[in-house]
C-alpha cells in the first residue's frame, strides 16, 4: 500500500487486488470469471453489461465488486463507491471488498476509516501477508510512528531476505516524509535486490526526499560485491562511455540478441556506469575518457569455469563487432575525433 494514493493509483491497484488472483477466479461462477476476464482485456463496458444481467436477477456482493472496479476504471467514481459499500454490506466477510474500501477511504483523507476498514480486513485473515504492510502504511497517516513501525518490522519478520519488502517500507516513509527511515530501507532493499535502486528513480513515492544528496548519493552508488568464488571476466573497449552517448550499452543489447540471450528490458544508467541483467550481470563504467571497461560476473553455480569463460568470449567479440555500427566512419579508421 502506498500513501497519498491519487484516483489513478486508487484505480489500478483496485484493479490489481480483484484480477490478480486465478486462482480465486477459478472458483467464481461462469458468469463472474468471465466478467474478470472481460475487465482484464480492457473490456469494460462488456464486463459491466454481464454484471448488470446478473444483478438484475440477484444481489450477489462478489458481482457488486467487480463492478465498483469497472466504474471505478470508467472515472465514475461515486457509481463505484456505491457498489462497493453494498458489497462488503451484502457480504461482510467479504475481505477484498474491505481493502478495497479501505484504498477508498484512502484516497479521500479518511485516515480513521481506512484504518478500520484495514482491521476488517485482518480479522477476516489474520495470517495474510499484507495486513501489517497495510496497517502500517495508515498509521503513519494518522501520525501514529512507533505503531506503524511496529507494523512494518513485523511484516519483515514474515521475509527478511525480500528487498522488494524494505522497498515498500521505503516508499511510505518517503511518502509521510520521515527522509531517514527512507533511506535506510530503501540502502537495504538494494542491498537485498539492486533493481529496486533502477525502480526508485522514477518512483513519485520519493517525491519529498529526491533532492536531498543522501538520496542522490545512494542512487548513483554501485555497492555490489560479487560473493566469494564468483565467475568474473573484464573486457575493456576502445569507446567513451557516458549516460548520453549509449554506444556502448546498445551494443551489448545488440549482442545479447544476437546470442539469443534472454535479458531484462530494464536497463540502468548513470553518468559513470550502466548495468545490463541478463543471465550474467554486465556492468558497464567509465574507464578514460577514450576507453569502457565491460565487468560480467555470476554466482559461483551458475555456470562452470570453463563454460563462462567460453561464454563471456563470445559475448565480447559479438560486443565488438556491434559497436562497429555504432563507430563513425574516422573511429573505425583510427582517426581523432573532434570534441
Amino acid at each position: 500500500m502506498r500513501l497519498r494514493a491519487s484516483p489513478l493509483l486508487l484505480v489500478t491497484l483496485l484493479l490489481e487486488l480483484v484480477l490478480a488472483a486465478p486462482d480465486a477466479r477459478a472458483r467464481q461462477p461462469d458468469s463472474l470469471a468471465r466478467a474478470a476476464e472481460l475487465l482484464d482485456a480492457g473490456q469494460i463496458p462488456e464486463a459491466i453489461a454481464l454484471l448488470d444481467a446478473r444483478l438484475a436477477a440477484a444481489q450477489d456482493a462478489q458481482a457488486l465488486l467487480l463492478r465498483s472496479t469497472a466504474r471505478f476504471l470508467l472515472g465514475e467514481m461515486e457509481r463505484g463507491e456505491a457498489d462497493l459499500r453494498r458489497a462488503v454490506e451484502i457480504d461482510p466477510r467479504l475481505r477484498q471488498g474491505w481493502l478495497h474500501l479501505a484504498a477508498l477511504e484512502l484516497a479521500g483523507g479518511n485516515h480513521q476509516a481506512a484504518h478500520a476498514a484495514f482491521l476488517r480486513a485482518e480479522a477476516l485473515d489474520p495470517s495474510a501477508s499484507d495486513n501489517d504492510l497495510n496497517l502500517g502504511a495508515v498509521l503513519l497517516f494518522m501520525g501514529r510512528l512507533e505503531e506503524a513501525s511496529g507494523r512494518f518490522e513485523r511484516y519483515l519478520g514474515r521475509q527478511p531476505g525480500s528487498g522488494q519488502a524494505h522497498y515498500l517500507i521505503a516508499t511510505n516513509y518517503a511518502s509521510a516524509g520521515y527522509a531517514a527511515l527512507a533511506l535506510r530501507y530503501l540502502s537495504d532493499a538494494i542491498r537485498l535486490d539492486e533493481k529496486t535502486r533502477l525502480g526508485a528513480r522514477t518512483d513519485p513515492n520519493f517525491a519529498q526526499i529526491a533532492a536531498t544528496p543522501e538520496y542522490q548519493r545512494l542512487l548513483a552508488d554501485d555497492p555490489f560485491v560479487p560473493a566469494p568464488g564468483s565467475l568474473e571476466a573484464r573486457h575493456s573497449l576502445i569507446a567513451p562511455y557516458s549516460d548520453v552517448d549509449t554506444r556502448v550499452v546498445n551494443a551489448i543489447l545488440d549482442a545479447l540478441r544476437v546470442l539469443r540471450v534472454p535479458f531484462d528490458r530494464r536497463v540502468e544508467v548513470t553518468p559513470d556506469w550502466a548495468l545490463v541483467w541478463a543471465d550474467v550481470r554486465i556492468k558497464v563504467r567509465r574507464q578514460t575518457p577514450e576507453r569502457t571497461l565491460v565487468e560480467v560476473s555470476a554466482p559461483p553455480a551458475a555456470f562452470t569455469p570453463q563454460a563462462f569463460e567460453t561464454r563471456v568470449e563470445v559475448l565480447f567479440r559479438e560486443v565488438e563487432t556491434a559497436l562497429l555500427r555504432y563507430r563513425s566512419p574516422s573511429e573505425r579508421l583510427g582517426l581523432p575525433t573532434t570534441p
